[in-house]
């Protein structure tokens, strides 16, 4: 997403957009790769790897409009902030 923020050059899009859409579902939820990102409604699994790849669908659904990747982060999000998120504001766990 940086790429095609910097370039423009939609391939760089399209190469994230990919790069989502072929994880899952033979994975586990540990690296968020047990479903689909589109069929992902709760946050799950190592934080720091699920909040990249939150960022990613964030951007591609932002940047496309396509709706299932709104609908998913935005799940995710509701999740997030009202069943798992810290007071801190950390959203992983503590040790």
């Amino acid at each position: 997403m940086k790429l095609y923020r910097v370039t423009g050059e939609k391939k760089y899009l399209d190469l994230a957009k990919f790069f989502l859409d072929v994880r899952g579902p033979q994975g586990n939820s540990y690296n968020q790769a047990d479903k689909k990102v589109t069929d992902q409604h709760e946050a799950e699994g190592h934080a720091v790897r699920a909040a990249y790849m939150y960022t990613g669908m964030a951007d591609v659904a932002a940047l496309t409009g396509d709706k299932r990747y709104l609908d998913a982060i935005d799940d995710i999000w509701r999740d997030v902030v009202f069943s798992k998120l810290y007071i801190t504001g950390g959203i992983g766990g503590y040790g």
